[in-house]
């Protein structure tokens, strides 16, 4: 009798385990689908199809076992699931850089000027006065203007329209025939014929200058003066999933990104993206501010480009 009850106690054990695993498993399951569908709520996202859906799922919850790797590292930099967790890495790259290094201008130039402890243009305006690619300037007036990115797109045929190109073809462009506003010349997205009007003309930029390469303190003395239109490798595992902190490691120098540094302080450069004010610091990432001469963090000092009104 001992005996038997022995036995149906046992199999009572191995049973109740058994269901308490297979819920286990099942909540696991429910909760992973409930966060991942969180996300797409989130983020107002919506998949084609079954097949899609379960692709992208996959990443996002590879791209989740990143994160908490990255956040791990303890690196001074925290990272989330932000609106670019449903794309692998190469995909990331392909679609929000386009960075081409092209000749120089032979137009490099060792500026002059003073360095303050730190300097921060998004207290002097509210918005930036230029951004990589020319899309936004603040005129005499102090009033905010948009200004055509697919102009540069269409018109600057010494880059490669939405293949990519590099910072100083762009200006050199806008110097020599100046750049309408979005409203008139509007963002499509796709490269297309140029149909740039004179007429219609609301900024053209005197010159610009390519400031001296490698110095910490050269690009601290265009900071003094206005905004400065860098480029930076941005393909490495510090920047995708970004939310905070400043960037010390994880990236390199070959260069594959432009974006604009707005200021610095003791320990950081301030930096402007160009993929929206849900990644990042608002739209922003810090990269430290190393004082050695050379391409520094993320190759930060390699290429500044100094526009001159």
């Amino acid at each position: 009798m001992n005996k038997i009850l022995l036995g149906a106690s046992v199999l009572l054990l191995l049973g109740l385990t058994t269901v308490f695993l297979v819920e286990k498993q099942h909540n696991g399951l429910r909760a992973e689908v409930d966060e991942f569908q969180a996300w797409m709520h989130k983020y107002g996202v919506k998949l084609a199809d079954e097949v899609q859906l379960q692709y992208r799922r996959t990443i996002f919850y590879q791209n989740k076992d990143l994160v908490e790797q990255l956040n791990a590292e303890n690196n001074g930099t925290s990272h989330s699931l932000n609106a670019f967790a449903i794309y692998t890495k190469d995909e990331f790259n392909q679609l929000f850089k386009g960075y081409q290094k092209k000749q120089k201008s032979g137009l490099i130039y060792k500026l002059k000027g003073d360095i303050a402890p730190s300097i921060d243009w998004r207290q002097k305006f509210n918005e930036i006065i230029l951004n990589i690619s020319l899309n936004e300037f603040i005129n005499n007036l102090g009033k905010l203007t948009s200004l055509s990115v697919q102009q540069i797109v269409d018109c600057s045929t010494a880059n490669d329209g939405c293949n990519g190109g590099d910072l100083p073809p762009a200006y050199q462009y806008v110097v020599q025939n100046g750049i309408e506003t979005e409203a008139d010349y509007p963002y499509k997205g796709t490269d297309q014929k140029c149909k740039y009007d004179a007429s219609k003309v609301v900024f053209k930029p005197k010159s610009f200058v390519e400031v001296t390469p490698n110095s910490p303190d050269q690009l601290a003395i265009a900071l003094n003066k206005e905004p400065v239109p860098i480029c930076i490798e941005a393909d490495q595992k510090a920047f995708q999933f970004y939310t905070s902190g400043i960037i010390s490691k994880g990236c390199g120098t070959n260069l594959d990104h432009c974006v604009l540094a707005v200021g610095y302080d003791s320990d950081s450069w301030i930096v402007k993206n160009s993929w929206g004010t849900s990644w990042g610091e608002n739209g922003y990432v810090r990269i430290a501010r190393t004082t050695a001469s050379g391409p520094g963090v993320c190759g930060i000092y390699e290429e500044p480009v100094y526009p001159i009104y």
